[in-house]
């Protein structure tokens, strides 16, 4: 078996390292997927509560207890990820740029279930997916939106999809 025992980012700006709640959020995410694409066993993110003075704030919750969001965007890919099977990772050329990075999956009902995120803070670009229709979660698991296959003007089988830095879910509706 093959495991990654401690992995993990902080939210807070820990030594040369800056960071926010936000991009501890994202990383959460795309480590869940990385993990599953890479086939490994387990992943334990490291910690679960901040650990306190010299080691950042690493936690999914506070040392009060108090939910960070990464512990919501944890949440959200157990839930959709977790629950899934891992399919494929997209290739640069399907995704448009190779900044981004994207990963399908099936999820608990068997429908394809897209994981999509840019690695350059800077780069939003639109990448087209082969779904006819699917609803866009944002890695808190709020819905951002339902796209259909006719709103770019096209009936050709593909929706079309904005991909910035935070992580999105694109879950086919039946």
């Amino acid at each position: 078996p093959m495991i990654c025992t401690e992995a993990g980012w902080h939210s807070n700006n820990y030594a040369q390292f800056p960071s926010t709640p936000e991009v501890q959020s994202r990383y959460v995410v795309q480590l869940f997927a990385q993990s599953l694409a890479s086939r490994l066993d387990a992943m334990i993110w490291w910690t679960w509560i901040d650990p306190g003075a010299g080691y950042g704030d690493n936690g999914l919750l506070t040392q009060a207890l108090q939910r960070k969001p990464a512990f919501e965007a944890y949440r959200v890919a157990a839930e959709k990820l977790g629950r899934g099977s891992f399919q494929r990772r997209l290739s640069a050329q399907e995704l448009g740029h190779p900044s981004l990075e994207g990963y399908q999956f099936k999820n608990r009902s068997g429908l394809p279930l897209y994981v999509l995120w840019s690695n350059d803070e800077g780069i939003t670009q639109t990448v087209s997916l082969p779904l006819p229709s699917a609803q866009v979660i944002d890695m808190y698991g709020n819905l951002l939106g339902v796209q259909s296959d006719s709103e770019d003007g096209r009936i050709d089988g593909s929706i079309q999809v904005n991909v910035g830095a935070n992580p999105i879910y694109v879950e086919a509706r039946p």
